[in-house]
């Protein structure tokens, strides 16, 4: 039988990668396999769901509200920017803004055609929000 050397060995990988030696990954993690990366919920949605906060708030100075209703959809609005833009928002404070801007503005009277279409964007902010802050 001949005599083998490190170098004469034979690896079938079946296409994968193979490894001989040592291995310096300069500090970062080493995959051995597979990586499979998880997004943090928090950050999945978080920039749409701004965007989509700035789209609404836009579109509700066009309408003509009543006062009080104005007053109070702005601070909603006030709250739910302040939590988002925190390292750690409260979840729960931005949901219920969100929930309490939609059950206030499909009672208000506005004199516009665009609030299917805004009560629909707060609809999908409630759920944005509900899948960042479960």
């Amino acid at each position: 039988m001949p005599h083998q050397t490190q170098y004469d060995r034979t690896t079938n990988t079946g296409g994968g990668a193979y490894i001989g030696g040592n291995v310096n990954t300069g500090g970062g993690p080493f995959v051995g396999r597979d990586q499979i990366t998880v997004p943090s919920p928090q950050n999945a949605h978080l920039p749409e769901l701004q965007a989509l906060v700035i789209e609404l708030k836009g579109l509700i100075q066009e309408i003509k509200l009543p006062t009080e209703i104005g007053e109070i959809v702005e601070g909603d609005f006030e709250r739910v920017e302040q939590q988002m833009a925190q390292a750690s928002p409260n979840g729960a404070i931005v949901k219920n803004r969100l929930s309490s801007l939609k059950e206030l503005l499909s009672g208000a009277d506005a004199a516009t055609g665009s609030m299917e279409k805004i009560l629909a964007m707060i609809g999908k902010a409630a759920q944005l929000a509900g899948s960042l802050f479960p």
